[in-house]
Formats: C-alpha cells, structure tokens, sequence
C-alpha cells in the first residue's frame, strides 16, 4: 500500500465533503 495513495484519498474525501456541505 501507499502512504501517498491513502492520503490522497483521504484529502479527495474531505473535499468531497466540504462541497456536499
């Protein structure tokens, strides 16, 4: 696995959510 990859997906989530908000 990729630290890189998961934490990218992470920050894709996050703003993903804020623009759901």
């Amino acid at each position: 696995m990729d630290e890189s990859l998961t934490e990218q997906r992470r920050v894709s989530e996050e703003g993903l959510r804020i623009v759901k908000l």
